[in-house]
């Protein structure tokens, strides 16, 4: 019988007539048959199910295996015997996802056979390998499926809490499909895996619940170039608030995780904000940031800030719209509380104009709350529970110098670039020709140099946050949040916007064979960088070493 079924497959039959001459071999299974027959169409069909050579094969296998299977349960019990059991958990077929299916399906026919709990230890034993070696979304529904209806087959005792980390860890990469037709269904597989870790969770003591946390923050911190899914986000709604403090307290105080970890795992944290059920999300980030304040990690806190803050904001905009949109009491109550919070950020750390006018000009209909109420959220929501730190850091940062020049605000140990910027500034004939120099569509350094002073000759603000030009202007040797030097970044600088300028004047006479009038002049400037006989050019600022002309480079501004 099984090479009729596999010649129906093989010929030039319609497709619906080969269904039809299938549909009949598989009741067929109900006439008396060889044992030799009914193991050969067993293979075959299974085959077929886990293999899928065809569509067809793949439609109508599980159909022909289990008609054959139900009417001749004493041959089926020999066949599904204890090694085609572990065979079927280890082996990777074509059709992996349909390994659960074909157990659970098996294992619903021998219910009452002698076999069947043999084969639920079976199961049990193998079900921790089995999630380590199949961690597909699809394989992982399919297997949760099956345990949820034979929960016997979960791992006890001291495994289950390492069943539940598996579970965890194949969460951790499973992407999500980039065809948007499939995401909801992949966000319901998703949910369904996490229902199974709240299963286990919820059913024992909570030691197997931080064991799980720690696993995830061991994901979630590791520096590896493989990121993890965001779709560990999905376990939050099932992590208890209570918690929240207790990791927190443990990660922050374990000498293990050092400033790198820690700063990767908030970063991924705040990542999970994407999935869709996602809970307390905010609590357990203002966690983590109040912890990090009290033992003074403030670097990790500025890294994650400025980092996020530039990634998040420009999404604002869209999201307003949307809630405009919705035009329901609690959206409307939403973009209230969301206008207000823009402005407390903006008074905060200002500076940062790209980032926030396109949102402003989304909520300019809603009023701005006074500076008095700015300050109390403020004070509300500091990192530190110290209330004049929180006081004397917000008036630091809004109010302008009595020079009346505007500041440099300090991105993490950037005082280097910051005192270098400020002389730069103060030599008139170079600040001169940067704010001159005209800027053509491929030049990079010089005219973020020029952007920053515009802001420092033009703006308003009391400081601004030279984010942008501090990445590319960084050597590649300096590493982010360190202390440098100032003269090895000044040389460093100089250099660059001289070997650019040279650039953009061999391609200016290549074009039109003339120089192109604006360009900054940086020639002196380069060669009294390495010349140390020679004097600085008349209007420079000189000095060298750790700092410039008795800058202040402790504070967030620098003021002349």
């Amino acid at each position: 019988m099984d090479e009729v079924l596999s010649g129906i497959i093989s010929s030039d039959y319609p497709e619906k007539l080969k269904k039809q001459l299938i549909q009949k071999i598989a009741l067929s299974g109900s006439q008396p048959q060889t044992v030799k027959q009914i193991r050969s169409v067993l293979e075959l069909t299974c085959k077929w199910y886990l293999e899928g050579d065809s569509p067809l094969a793949l439609s109508e296998g599980l159909s022909v295996y289990k008609s054959w299977a139900k009417y001749n349960l004493s041959t089926f019990e020999e066949f599904f015997n204890r090694d085609f059991v572990l065979n079927l958990l280890s082996t990777k077929y074509k059709c992996d996802d349909n390994v659960p299916i074909l157990l659970q399906e098996s294992m619903k026919m021998l219910q009452t056979s002698a076999i069947f709990t043999n084969h639920q230890k079976i199961i049990e034993a193998k079900a921790i390998s089995y999630i380590r070696e199949h961690p597909s979304i699809k394989c992982l529904t399919n297997f949760i499926q099956f345990l949820m209806e034979y929960k016997e087959c979960i791992p006890k005792g001291e495994f289950r809490s390492r069943f539940c980390i598996s579970l965890i860890h194949a969460l951790s990469i499973c992407s999500a499909p980039e065809n948007p037709e499939l995401v909801f269904q992949f966000v319901k597989d998703v949910e369904h895996v996490a229902g199974m870790i709240y299963f286990i969770w919820n059913s024992t003591d909570s030691d197997m619940v931080l064991d799980s946390l720690r696993a995830i923050f061991g994901i979630i911190s590791t520096m590896e170039d493989l990121e993890p899914s965001f779709c560990i986000g999905s376990l939050t709604q099932y992590i208890p608030v209570e918690m929240i403090n207790i990791v927190v307290k443990s990660a922050i105080s374990d000498s293990n995780i050092d400033n790198s970890h820690m700063t990767t795992a908030l970063f991924r944290i705040i990542d999970w904000l994407q999935w869709p059920t996602a809970k307390n999300i905010d609590q357990w980030i203002v966690g983590f940031l109040k912890g990090l304040a009290s033992v003074k990690k403030f670097s990790i806190l500025i890294s994650v800030t400025e980092t996020k803050v530039e990634q998040i904001v420009p999404s604002l905009p869209e999201l307003v719209n949307t809630l405009r949109k919705e035009n329901t009491t609690e959206s409307q109550s939403f973009l209230n509380k969301l206008s207000d919070l823009v402005h407390c950020l903006v008074y905060l750390h200002a500076g940062f104009p790209d980032l926030y006018d396109p949102v402003f000009e989304t909520i300019k209909e809603f009023p701005s709350p006074s500076v008095e109420n700015i300050k109390e959220k403020i004070t509300e929501n500091k990192w530190t529970s110290q209330k004049a730190e929180g006081t004397n850091y917000v008036v630091k940062v809004t109010q302008k110098s009595d020079t009346g020049k505007t500041g440099l605000f300090n991105l993490g140990n950037t005082c280097y670039m910051n005192s270098i910027l400020q002389a730069l500034f103060m030599c008139d004939v170079f600040r001169r020709s940067v704010l001159a120099h005209i800027p053509s569509a491929d030049e990079g350094l010089i005219v973020k140099l020029q952007h920053v002073f515009a802001f420092l000759s033009q703006s308003q603000r009391p400081a601004y946050a030279p984010m942008n030009f501090s990445r590319s202007s960084r050597p590649p040797w300096f590493t982010a949040g360190h202390q440098q030097d100032c003269s090895e970044y000044l040389k460093y600088l100089l250099d660059q916007i001289h070997e650019q300028e040279k650039e953009q004047e061999n391609m200016a006479k290549k074009r039109v064979n003339r120089k192109r009038p604006g360009s900054v002049n940086t020639a002196s400037w380069y060669n009294w960088n390495n010349d140390d006989d020679k004097q600085p050019p008349p209007g420079s600022c000189g000095g060298g070493g750790g700092g410039l002309g008795g800058l202040d480079t402790s504070g967030a501004r620098f003021i002349f």
